[in-house]
């Protein structure tokens, strides 16, 4: 009499004598280049992130009663419905004019390295100061800050509720402490990471074909590490060629500047969720991911990219699109009578 033996057990045994899969070596190369997002970050300087801290510093990013005029929260130059930043080529002002640079996406930014386009200040490129510091005292003065805040008895709970046993919780660096913990939240977990932690299926074919030219045309040199950017500075910026305003974006209507000194050091941005974030480039000159990525081929790697060659990079790109936290937008504290009204914009002369 034949014994049976049972399907699972065949099953087990064919996968127990089949030859070991072969490594991945484009997954080998990648990690040597890239690490996937952390699941979550606990500590900023070696000081715990706190659920209460996180609390005040979502209100924080959403009150626009902190900057002078009354006009302008975080939020509205990164927010995070719209990828991270505000979808504009620069970022608006007090009086509304329009800014010199493009404002970069808010997501994952704690992990960056350099800030900023240009540092705006040195200590920044070291990452020994809060960032944010600088950010705040471009819309709001500390002062002012810490007197609205001190004024409404909801916020100065919170504060204390955040920073317990301070004998003056309400600070300007407290304030920058609960931003910079909320932003820490603001991580987008994309198939990219999921293919770096071994998903095979989390890459499109031509995602691979893509990530491969990516890395073996130089791409990432300078956009690598966990943000695929965001680490360092180079003398390279876009411009549009004057008297091509009027006409379609093209290969023919953008130049590059480059020279010698501090003032063309740019930072090179984050590529994660960059398919979000258009306009491209520190001026937010360009408008298609795609002619971006021709006119970086070009200018920084002396190729003419065909089509095929692109598509394939923005599959890549598009890998790199992640989930976003779900956030409610908070309910602020109400102003009272000894809160500083607004201050009226100071037009320009």
């Amino acid at each position: 009499m034949t014994r049976r033996i049972p399907l699972p057990v065949l099953v087990l045994a064919a996968a127990l004598s089949a030859a070991p899969v072969a490594a991945d070596s484009l997954r080998d190369h990648a990690l040597t280049l890239f690490s996937p997002l952390p699941e979550h970050i606990d500590s900023l300087r070696g000081q715990p992130v706190t659920p209460a801290q996180v609390a005040l510093g979502q209100m924080l990013f959403f009150d626009p009663r902190l900057s002078d005029t009354g006009q302008f929260a975080c939020a509205t130059c990164h927010n995070p419905a719209t990828g991270g930043d505000n979808n504009r080529q620069s970022a608006i002002g007090h009086v509304w004019q329009s800014g010199p640079q493009n404002a970069p996406t808010i997501f994952n930014a704690t992990l960056n390295r350099a800030r900023f386009w240009q540092g705006w200040a040195e200590d920044l490129r070291e990452n020994d100061d809060p960032v944010l510091r600088t950010a705040a005292e471009r819309t709001g003065t500390p002062d002012r800050v810490v007197a609205v805040l001190g004024s409404m008895p909801a916020y100065v709970a919170a504060f204390t509720r955040a920073f317990p046993g301070q004998s003056d919780p309400v600070s300007f660096d407290s304030f920058v402490e609960a931003l910079e913990a909320f932003e820490s939240t603001l991580l987008t977990p994309a198939p990219f990471d999921a293919w770096l932690q071994g998903d095979d299926t989390a890459l499109t074919p031509q995602a691979r074909d893509g990530l491969a030219l990516f890395i073996d045309s130089g791409c990432a040199t300078c956009h690598q590490g966990v943000n695929l950017g965001g680490d360092a500075y180079y003398p390279f910026r876009v411009v549009r060629t004057p008297g091509t305003e009027d006409q379609a974006e093209s290969l023919l209507c953008f130049s590059v500047a480059e020279a010698d000194g501090a003032e063309y050091l740019y930072r090179a941005g984050t590529l994660r969720n960059i398919a979000l974030t258009a306009p491209y480039f520190s001026e937010g000159s360009v408008w298609s991911l795609g002619l971006a990525v021709q006119l970086m081929a070009r200018s920084q790697l002396g190729e003419d990219l065909r089509e095929d060659q692109t598509e394939a990079i923005l599959a890549f790109l598009d890998s790199l699109t992640g989930t976003p936290p779900r956030l409610t937008v908070p309910i602020l504290p109400a102003e009272q009578a000894l809160t500083p009204p607004p201050l009226p914009p100071l037009l320009e002369e």
